[in-house]
């Protein structure tokens, strides 16, 4: 298993709130790979009673690295900053298809935390996640701050936010076959147990994937696996 990590490019459909400095581009405030915590954020900036969630959303540079996805984890570096000693509370977000969506409350502490929220699968369509879904993919926070007394405001701010992927690297190390007068390609995986088929080349022994027949990616090439038919997988990445 290997993880890639991506972070904010450029602002996103939705940027609320207000951002330190004020110069610049909110994504800018917390594409940190180291955070700088109070030097660059982003915050909720309302002064009334009744403090807004504020939501903003960034566009993510899109990973170099391809393979089956396992899960993405996203993370977030949220506090409060006031003097009254009453929090203020920050909600993780994304945004694929076009629906965005939202943790439960976070209360927030005095001093900067790494928060996390892990997608297993693709909330929308409740299926692995795919390269194209990540690269389309939007995250951001979703900040509230709280008024305990008339012109006391705690603010919540966010300094990094980014997601790390954790994927199965998948190779194109040369195999291929001819099917129809073209050629394509075989998909080999870094090893793992449960792979079947294995194939030595250049000092490193890879596992080549197996799947149904009827799978959309699977190659014309069919082997016994012990217990049923399977199919080479295409390379179609």
């Amino acid at each position: 298993m290997a993880t890639t990590t991506i972070r904010p490019n450029a602002n996103g459909d939705e940027i609320n709130g207000a951002q330190y400095p004020d110069s610049g581009y909110f994504y800018d405030k917390v594409d940190d790979v180291t955070p700088d915590e109070l030097d660059t954020y982003i915050y909720n900036n309302e002064s009334e009673p009744q403090v807004s969630w504020m939501r903003s959303l960034f566009h993510l540079n899109n990973p170099t690295v391809r393979g089956i996805i396992n899960k993405i984890t996203v993370y977030a570096r949220m506090r409060v900053i006031g003097s009254s000693g009453v929090t203020g509370y920050g909600r993780i977000c994304i945004k694929t298809h076009g629906t965005v969506y939202e943790t439960g409350n976070i209360e927030l502490s005095q001093s900067f935390t790494n928060y996390s929220q892990v997608y297993s699968v693709n909330p929308y369509t409740g299926s692995q996640w795919t390269w194209s879904e990540i690269d389309n993919l939007q995250a951001g926070v979703n900040l509230h701050g709280y008024v305990d007394v008339p012109n006391v405001l705690e603010r919540a701010v966010c300094t990094q936010i980014y997601v790390v992927i954790d994927y199965l690297p998948a190779y194109d190390i040369g195999l291929r076959y001819r099917h129809g007068g073209s050629t394509y390609k075989i998909e080999a995986q870094e090893l793992q147990s449960t792979h079947k088929l294995r194939i030595y080349k250049d000092g490193v022994i890879y596992g080549i994937p197996l799947v149904d027949v009827s799978d959309p990616n699977a190659s014309p090439i069919r082997i016994y696996d012990g217990s049923t038919i399977k199919a080479l997988k295409k390379y179609s990445f």
